[in-house]
């Protein structure tokens, strides 16, 4: 029988309840990159004697799940009932090859996260997710160097001109537009697409 892998990025313990589709007779498969299973086998273990509910961890490198995924599925090998994605893998990658069925719980659980998260893990007005965690961008600064923190953007660009020997005054990289739209842009206001009522549309930026 061929399995849709459930795309459920959650706090683990919360994820593999998989909003009460599994009872104590199941068993659920977790691919999981191989750094994370020592704590993962340590938190499952745990949340088994809590449910009865097997959980078997197979090691998946994170950049290899989507390709096993893709092939696993379609051969009929079988594929995960958790296993975890970035968002914007969720449209073309995940949802139209039909490699993941949506993602059905309580009103209760929905609760405890944003409406913009779960709408990042949303496609077409269909939840296929929870989120396992969320990342952010931070300015860190030596305070060897830096006595003072810069109030203002120009304040910050101005302090990065007083180079001194080899000592780089802001370094970033900013050909990855996750630390330019995430520490720039985003955080006063911008996007990328705008947002109507149907849903985004590309001819509207700002």
């Amino acid at each position: 029988m061929k399995r849709l892998a459930r795309i459920v990025l959650i706090t683990l313990l919360n994820v593999l309840a998989v909003g009460g589709l599994v009872s104590a007779s199941d068993s659920l498969v977790l691919w999981a990159p191989p750094e994370e299973s020592p704590v993962l086998e340590e938190l499952i273990a745990k949340w088994t004697l809590e449910t009865g509910i097997d959980v078997t961890i197979i090691d998946v490198p994170f950049i290899a799940q989507h390709e096993k995924l893709a092939l696993d599925g379609p051969a009929g090998r079988g594929g995960p009932d958790v296993f975890t994605s970035t968002q914007d893998q969720l449209g073309g990658k995940l949802v139209l090859p039909g490699l993941v069925s949506p993602f059905e719980t309580s009103d209760e659980t929905l609760a405890n996260f944003p409406d913009r998260i779960l709408g990042a893990l949303s496609y077409d007005g269909v939840l296929y997710g929870l989120p396992r965690s969320a990342e952010g961008v931070a300015l860190i600064y030596n305070r060897d160097i830096i006595k003072e923190i810069p109030a203002t953007l120009n304040e910050l660009l101005a302090l990065a001109q007083e180079t001194q020997d080899d000592i780089y005054g802001f370094l970033y990289d900013y050909t990855n537009v996750f630390f330019n739209w995430g520490g720039f842009f985003s955080g006063y206001g911008a996007y990328i697409f705008g947002e109507t009522e149907q849903g985004y549309d590309p001819l509207i930026s700002g």
